[in-house]
């Protein structure tokens, strides 16, 4: 995990999950014992939940407080399992404490709904956007944070080689919200099936706001 000064004045934040553990200022949520599990191996944080296990509230998760906006966060999903009724992905909300997610949570994840692997973004409150049906590991996910305040927007991209980025949903924040928080995710739903990710980096980038979006 570093912190590499930005020309914004910020730092970057970048974590390539090489220690033995998660440092501050991350967060697990969701965790039980041997059922859902976080384990940092071979430079990647591995989430899984074992079949029968319900992590329909989009966890377990990994989260951390946003440290400052604008911002581009981004991870790779590097390899996951993409059974049936299993997501993974990348979350930003103000619900990173909560049991559940909030209406204001928001996931862009790998989905496999039955049996298309499919981009979606989405959250408590419905479907945002997708299905987009796109199978490919690996991925990555990027959502670019205008701010917290009323009338900014949340941009959610997807890339499948880390540097040419599709722009799938934008979102204008229909109210004021308080500090927000980031992370990493899985699920599953229905009759619970095992669910697996690895996650190769997790990285805060300062950008410019009057910068393209």
């Amino acid at each position: 995990m570093t912190f590499i000064p930005g020309t914004s004045g910020f730092p970057i934040f970048t974590d390539n999950f090489n220690a033995a553990d998660l440092a501050d200022p991350w967060l697990k949520l969701g965790l039980s014992g041997s059922d859902k599990t976080l384990i940092l191996s071979g430079g990647r944080a591995v989430l899984t939940g074992n079949a029968g296990q319900d992590c329909s509230a989009y966890a377990p998760r990994m989260t951390m407080p946003l440290p400052y906006m604008p911002c581009d966060i981004e991870t790779k999903l590097s390899a996951a399992n993409l059974g049936p009724r299993t997501l993974e992905g990348l979350y930003i909300g103000p619900d990173g404490q909560a049991a559940g997610a909030s209406v204001y949570d928001i996931f862009i994840d790998q989905c496999n709904d039955n049996s298309d692997n499919t981009i979606r973004v989405e959250g408590n409150s419905g479907l945002y956007a997708g299905p987009t049906i796109q199978a490919t590991i690996p991925k990555w996910f990027k959502i670019r944070c205008m701010g917290s305040h009323l009338g900014a927007q949340w941009i959610f991209y997807y890339s499948l080689n880390g540097s040419s980025w599709t722009t799938y949903f934008a979102r204008t924040l229909p109210a004021a919200l308080g500090p927000l928080c980031v992370g990493l995710f899985i699920g599953n739903w229905y009759n619970q099936p095992a669910v697996n990710a690895s996650f190769e980096y997790f990285t805060i980038n300062p950008v410019n706001q009057l910068g393209p979006g």
